[in-house]
């Protein structure tokens, strides 16, 4: 068994505070670490705003193009055209006839002022004979802040400069740029053309570059920082190709835009991209072998490990193999996919995440596998397919977020005393007062007759195992079952109605008739149990049913002669 880390546990009902409250942990942005990347490829589909440019292909806050009370006088602007195009079927054409108002997202989680790139394609037949203020992108802050941070193009009067600057709390006096000219014979009309702004405050550190070529390595005025933080997140917005409030639009066209939360090229001139910018693709175990998780070698694709990023481990092994976590790891779906068990081991942890903080998955497509290194859950996510996954006690939640079982069973492998208190906290919390939508472990798929009961592997009928995953006398059972089923077996029998009996109206769990999660065993479980007498899980195979209502009152004539015996007793 796995040395055990739920080294203090608490009584059930303070599990939330014990294993959900730690929204505070630090997870992966983005996917690989882009936090908005706009192909404009797709055009909207709502008719007011017909051939504008469509939601952003991935963004790490909301995707959705803003818009604006009608008439609509700055609403969501620019074309969707087929041409021309740097990759893709379109591009955006930023101003024409007929084309005005603004492309401006929520920055919220799209944008980190502290580090970052913006890098884009640009296309204008003006680009060698304008002498205009052209913004590239650019801040619009919403209430009483004044800052600003924005990309730009402008003639000095020596010729054209690529620039990009910020102002903070500490307002105009203290702000710093990055400025430096555009080498004359790159100032081409009528083609495409690479650029790019980089920055990272807490290593002071800029760059700006055109056609991969370094314009400028280092801030041309003022200390490259940033005083307090954008302010009326909810209200602040970034425009594309153009300046704050929607002023020095670019005449052209844009294609391929993105922001990421690194400095993408390190302050060193670089090839520009030969196709679309991409995020991670699913990657798979490649090998049949045990490893380490992060052996590039190991993987068909990149090492998974990036908030939504998706590990595969499929058809490579063929016989048991084990994948150790050699360091922390986050990935917003884990998907096994072999009859051969996967074991997930380690004393590092594997995070569930994903840009939206939903649609996390672990995914059982055949076979019975486990996790036994750490689990943090940081997205609400789902377990499905035909399998039992096997985990370790050490299991974390955050605030806020749950582990939704739908129909499956997880076993609890744990070393020393038992976990089963902050689980069963999880459950309760997860079932919600018979609602299945809390916070913690639930199921989306409960009803007032099915719910997620938990037991300790000897309160059970199963023995050594439990469909295909060992049981010994340190694991729990947490299973997809009938309300009233005490021991798991699927089916509420006599068996579960003595227990509940000589349990009644004393402090208790699942595996002494709680069903409900109050603590108590009641008059409530006792009406889950009776609505349940001798049925079987849809997926068990057919047995007799005796009329509700007879079974009823052969439950309650003798819930009330055991009770009657208790009373005699005192």
């Amino acid at each position: 068994m796995r040395a055990r880390r739920f080294e203090k546990l608490q009584p059930a009902g303070s599990f939330a505070a014990l294993v959900l409250g730690l929204s505070s942990v630090a997870t992966a942005d983005g996917i690989n670490n882009t936090l908005f990347l706009h192909h404009f490829d797709a055009v909207n589909t709502d008719p007011v705003f017909a051939g504008k440019p469509g939601d952003a292909d991935y963004a790490f806050g909301s995707p959705s193009i803003y818009t604006e009370t009608p008439p609509f006088s700055n609403a969501p602007g620019g074309a969707v055209v087929t041409s021309p195009t740097k990759f893709g079927p379109r591009s955006l054409l930023r101003t024409g006839p007929g084309v005005g108002g603004r492309v401006m997202f929520p920055i919220e989680n799209n944008f980190n002022v502290q580090r970052g790139t913006i890098d884009m394609w640009i296309n204008s037949s003006q680009l060698s004979t304008s002498a205009a203020f052209w913004g590239l992108w650019g801040t619009q802050v919403g209430g009483t802040f004044g800052g600003d941070i924005r990309t730009y193009i402008y003639n000095t009067g020596a010729g054209r400069t690529f620039g990009a600057y910020m102002i903070g709390d500490d307002g105009a006096p203290a702000h710093w740029e990055i400025e430096a000219p555009i080498p004359a014979a790159s100032l081409t009309n009528d083609q495409w053309h690479h650029v790019a702004w980089e920055w990272d405050i807490a290593a002071n550190q800029t760059a700006t570059f055109w056609d991969g070529q370094l314009l400028r390595s280092g801030a041309s005025s003022g200390t490259i920082h940033y005083t307090g933080t954008l302010a009326d997140q909810a209200v602040t917005r970034f425009h594309i190709g153009e300046n704050q409030s929607g002023s020095a639009t670019f005449p052209g066209y844009i294609d391929e835009f993105r922001i990421s939360d690194v400095q993408r090229y390190n302050g060193v001139s670089f090839t520009p991209p030969t196709a679309p910018y991409s995020l991670l693709a699913a990657s798979q175990w490649g090998v049949n072998s045990a490893g380490n998780w992060t052996n590039a070698g190991n993987w068909t694709g990149a090492v998974p490990n990036a908030s939504g990023a998706t590990a595969t481990f499929g058809g490579a092994i063929t016989t048991a193999r084990t994948i150790t976590l050699d360091t922390p790891i986050t990935v917003g779906a884990v998907v096994f996919d072999n009859a051969n068990a996967y074991t997930v081991a380690g004393t590092n942890a594997l995070t569930i995440n994903t840009p939206a903080g939903n649609g996390g998955a672990i995914q059982l497509v055949q076979g019975n596998h486990a996790i036994t290194a750490p689990i943090i859950i940081a997205a609400d996510t789902v377990l499905s397919g035909p399998g039992t996954l096997k985990i370790s006690g050490d299991l974390t939640i955050q605030t806020g977020k749950s582990l939704d079982m739908t129909d499956r069973s997880l076993v609890v492998d744990y070393a020393g005393a038992s976990p089963r208190a902050a689980f069963e906290g999880a459950l309760a919390t997860g079932y919600a007062g018979g609602a299945h939508n809390g916070a913690g472990i639930r199921t989306s798929l409960g009803t007032a007759s099915l719910s997620l009961g938990i037991a300790e592997a000897g309160e059970t009928l199963f023995g050594a195992s439990y469909n295909g995953q060992p049981l010994d006398a340190t694991s729990l059972v947490i299973r997809y079952t009938l309300a009233g089923d005490v021991n798991l077996n699927g089916t509420v029998d006599i068996s579960d109605f003595s227990i509940l009996a000589a349990n009644f109206n004393q402090a208790s769990r699942w595996s002494l008739g709680d069903f409900n999660y109050s603590g108590v065993t009641e008059i409530g479980d006792f009406a889950l149990l009776a609505g349940n007498f001798n049925r079987l899980l849809p997926s068990d195979a057919p047995r007799g049913v005796p009329e509700p209502a007879s079974a009823t009152l052969v439950l309650t004539a003798g819930l009330a002669i055991a009770r009657r015996r208790r009373e005699m007793a005192r």
